[in-house]
């Protein structure tokens, strides 16, 4: 999976059969600052080889490494091997307290599954968006949340050209933005609105405190 971040947001690519990869990530508050953002790159202390404990990052299942090959920009990016069960990398977060709206955004290559379990996931908190392959493509779902841990997979409409591997041919920008005094999260794709309104997951979050990826 690759990833860049250009404002803040993580950038991913998620395959099956090659590794997945993601190059950067960033987190915006209020639309305006830009607490959290990273390129994986060696200027940032990154070095290749396993993410593990690298600035925070924890690969709590599979295999994930910074590499130089198939980047998004830059000279690194992550790769999550792809396996069975799937990578799983994430990285919490201790700096949003009292930051009602947050914004995560990021560039990625996902990989559609044949259900959304087995896809590539993003879980931002209590945000939570899915890769569905349907037909010859892939298709963003939304996952709409009841608040108690529950929710329904909601199809955005929001449709991606993918290879024969399943995977996203051109890079694709995701956005979560989160609103943690409604519990409410909208999402655009590609700097469009695919969906609003959802629900949280889990309405006892009140701050942004982890970002987790899951490769398909």
């Amino acid at each position: 999976m690759h990833s860049k971040i250009s404002l803040p947001y993580f950038c991913f690519v998620l395959s099956r059969t090659a590794f997945p990869i993601f190059a950067s990530l960033g987190l915006l508050v209020h639309a305006q600052t830009v607490s959290y953002s990273t390129d994986f790159e060696s200027s940032e202390s990154y070095s290749l080889g396993s993410l593990h404990s690298q600035n925070g990052w924890q690969v709590t299942q599979g295999a994930a490494s910074v590499t130089n090959g198939n980047v998004f920009s830059g000279a690194y990016s992550v790769s999550l091997a792809a396996s069975t069960p799937p990578a799983i990398v994430t990285r919490s977060f201790a700096q949003f307290t009292g930051k009602p709206i947050v914004f995560v955004d990021f560039f990625a290559r996902p990989t559609a599954g044949t259900s959304l379990a087995g896809s590539t996931l993003f879980d931002a908190e209590s945000s939570r968006a899915g890769f569905l392959q349907v037909g010859a493509a892939g298709e963003v779902y939304a996952y709409d949340g009841n608040g108690s841990g529950g929710g329904t997979w909601v199809a955005t409409g929001r449709t991606l050209s993918i290879d024969s591997n399943s995977q996203s041919t051109d890079w694709v920008r995701f956005t979560f933005r989160q609103d943690y005094t409604l519990k409410k999260w909208d999402l655009y794709v590609d700097g469009l609105l695919a969906g609003y309104h959802y629900g949280f997951k889990d309405n006892t979050r009140t701050v942004f405190a982890a970002f987790t990826l899951q490769a398909a």
